[in-house]
């Protein structure tokens, strides 16, 4: 459990100085303290303006034939690792808390849990409408591994579905994951 809370942390202080490596330190002025007074720091909050785009969401065609992109969605797949008799705990639809940094670009998306591993731990089935979208997401989660194991994730793609999940999560369990989304079959 103290594991967990350290990782939180540790990534907090990460985006953090992501965040505070990419302001413009020009619009800083000088300020003159004339009362101190003792704070304490119970949460951090960090607000981050992007110019990500929000979803792109690929509507039918004239036609009416529907995105040929759109196989899945993360319902099914939730689905699916339940039957297999994997954990899949609280499954709901996902909002804009669970996304935190990650770009907001899937069409939708589950949150699950896997309170084996820890009381907050567990995953992320998205959905998307386009493979550059869902690219950008793969990148996204790729990139937070470089930065080291406390932020790594074990993150699989099927189609139009990308699967994130918890780095604490053995691999042994994670490719259980893997080989139920790659076992997909319409």
């Amino acid at each position: 459990m103290q594991s967990t809370h350290l990782r939180k942390l540790l990534g907090t202080i990460l985006i953090c100085l992501i965040v505070l490596t990419s302001c413009n330190f020009s619009l800083v002025r000088t300020v003159e303290v004339t009362r101190v007074h003792t704070v304490v720091v119970t949460e951090l909050l960090v607000i981050v303006e992007s110019a990500t785009p929000g979803p792109t969401i690929e509507l039918p065609t004239a036609s009416g034939t529907p995105n040929p992109f759109v196989v899945w969605n993360s319902g099914e797949v939730a689905e699916a690792f339940r039957r297999a008799g994997l954990e899949v705990d609280h499954p709901r639809p996902m909002t804009s808390d669970d996304y935190g940094l990650v770009p907001m670009l899937a069409i939708e998306g589950t949150r699950f849990f896997i309170p084996s591993v820890c009381a907050d731990c567990g995953g992320r089935i998205m959905s998307f409408a386009n493979l550059q979208d869902l690219a950008i997401v793969q990148d996204y989660y790729a990139q937070m591994a470089r930065f080291g194991a406390v932020l790594a994730s074990w993150v699989y793609v099927k189609d139009n579905i990308l699967l994130q999940i918890n780095g604490e999560l053995a691999e042994t369990a994670a490719l259980k994951y893997k080989a139920v989304l790659d076992e997909l079959v319409k």
